[in-house]
């Protein structure tokens, strides 16, 4: 699998995707396909219409078993990404459109995506956003077997974090390339920029910052399905809070930590190290500050919907 992702994962990489997706097409509701096109033909921002159309593609092509039909839809899905102003949204939506192509073996739909997205994002403005889409142009020509291609965008990405201007970009820029480097499995690649991220995160001078930008990159490394990675960064982002002397400060870096944690699919650990900030708390000598964290803990707690019995 060095040049790049099965046929088989090229489906399960796509379908997760649409896992995400909350109205995932399905003809459930006794609805056929063609009804169904015609339905999201309708809807007046392209951006929904050409995600909708790209998702229907895929299963009409996967579920439906209709070839041509999938094409006929792919047509629309593609005059809907050319109808979108904005170059940031255009570019995202060229990139999962090729996802869906490359996953139902249309490999030179998928190309001609790319090249689009290729073109519209010099159009981008800003560096972060610019560095930002050329990793995620990187992993979607990953995932459609163009590795060199794959590089070459990374490569880019990587160079223009250089760019960037504050220490939490350059952490979320460089974990985000970690994932693209995952995509075309170049694991020396990974654990070089995690370590600079993670790096630049210990560097930070407050340090309950350094375990908001750890969590930070924890979470991202789990969202880009490296828990190996992840798991580490988490391990590390708790250990560095333990290292916080103020018990009130140690309190609010365990309640950042936990939230990544909650939002990486870890609901247990993130309300135990909840439990733990908690009965903390009782060493915080100020009345004021420990009643504030308190409210804070429990707030987080039913916002997150970890309270006893879920």
């Amino acid at each position: 699998m060095s040049r790049g992702l099965t046929a088989l994962s090229l489906f399960a990489a796509f379908a997760l995707l649409l896992t995400g997706c909350p109205n995932k097409p399905s003809q459930s509701r006794g609805v056929s396909y063609v009804d169904l096109v015609k339905e999201k033909l309708t809807l007046p921002d392209p951006i929904d219409r050409a995600r909708e159309l790209t998702k229907l593609m895929h299963a009409q092509a996967t579920d439906g078993g209709d070839s041509f039909g999938a094409e006929e839809t792919m047509k629309f899905a593609v005059k809907a990404c050319g109808e979108i102003d904005d170059p940031v949204r255009k570019v995202e939506a060229y990139c999962f459109l090729a996802e869906g192509q490359a996953a139902i073996k249309h490999s030179s739909d998928a190309k001609k995506s790319l090249k689009e997205a290729l073109t519209f994002v010099e159009k981008v403005e800003g560096v972060p956003g610019k560095t930002r889409l050329y990793a995620r142009i990187g992993r979607t020509q990953g995932r459609a077997g163009d590795i060199d291609g794959a590089a070459e965008s990374i490569a880019t990405a990587e160079e223009m974090t250089a760019q960037l201007e504050g220490p939490y970009e350059k952490i979320l820029a460089l974990t985000d390339l970690a994932g693209s480097y995952t995509v075309i499995e170049k694991s020396e690649d990974v654990k070089r920029v995690v370590g600079t991220a993670l790096k630049m995160a210990g560097a930070l001078e407050d340090q309950r910052k350094q375990c908001e930008a750890i969590a930070k990159v924890a979470a991202k490394l789990q969202e880009m399905k490296n828990p190996e990675e992840a798991r580490k960064a988490f391990d590390l982002a708790k250990a560095t809070a333990e290292k916080i002397e103020d018990p009130h400060s140690r309190c609010y870096a365990m309640i950042d930590i936990a939230k990544k944690l909650h939002e990486a699919g870890y609901p247990a650990e993130a309300r135990d190290l909840l439990n733990q900030a908690e009965l903390l708390s009782n060493k915080i000598s100020r009345p004021d500050f420990k009643q504030q964290t308190l409210v804070e803990i429990r707030t987080t707690i039913d916002k997150l919907n970890l309270s006893a019995g879920n």
